[in-house]
């Protein structure tokens, strides 16, 4: 069968409405039950499909509700009679506060923390062994939560895919790096034929294109 795509809005365990007329679910259960209603609906206008073999896959903070939703398709097989074959998650949030403590060492890991700031970080709000340390509960008004905060600047300011560390992105114009990138090809005196097939290379692709980690920053 053809992929259904739930596409959460940017609030994430949230659902909207009409845009002019907001309304949010702020309870998982109740995001659950919404997703579980609106897939019954597709198969109720679309009964062809019904017993084909069906998946529920994503990634990132679907961790979250597709669990939920394969358990409400499992409580409900009887009336449904969804044909449920498997679930996969890719890359999955199933936890902010494991998020939070592991995403610094990951970083650490591939070189995009300052060995300064993690070593003082380390030995000041980790008691010496950044493994055991609870990073998710560091108060963010405080000495270690501004230092944590200046864990991710190497990350923030560079031009990283969020994704996948190793794979391009995109930057726009208005990022820091993109400017650093402009001055320095200009002061290296580039031919000017080369400068503008460069700035034709590097004009932002509005679709299809993954943004740099520092795509926020005016």
């Amino acid at each position: 069968m053809p992929p259904i795509y739930d596409i959460p809005d940017v609030k994430k365990n949230f659902l909207v409405s009409e845009v002019q007329n907001v309304h949010y679910i702020k309870n998982y259960l109740k995001v659950a039950a919404a997703n579980y209603a609106a897939l019954k609906d597709f198969f109720t206008k679309y009964p062809s499909f019904k017993t084909n073999p069906f998946y529920l896959t994503g990634e990132s903070y679907a961790g979250v509700y597709i669990p939920m939703l394969g358990v409400k398709i499992l409580e409900g097989i009887k009336d449904s009679k969804i044909n449920l074959k498997g679930v996969a998650i890719g890359n999955g949030l199933v936890s902010d506060s494991i998020n939070t403590n592991t995403q610094i060492l990951y970083l650490y890991n591939h070189g995009l923390i300052d060995e300064e700031i993690w070593q003082k970080f380390q030995k000041q709000c980790c008691n010496g062994c950044i493994d055991s340390c609870d990073i998710y509960n560091i108060p963010d008004n405080s000495t270690c939560g501004d230092m944590q905060q200046d864990l991710y600047t190497g990350y923030d300011n560079n031009l990283v895919n969020p994704y996948d560390l190793y794979d391009d992105c995109e930057p726009t114009d208005k990022t820091i790096a993109f400017r650093h990138k402009i001055k320095a090809r200009n002061s290296n005196l580039i031919l000017k034929n080369l400068a503008n097939k460069f700035a034709q290379r590097d004009r932002p692709l509005y679709y299809g294109a993954i943004p740099c980690t520092d795509g926020k920053k005016k």
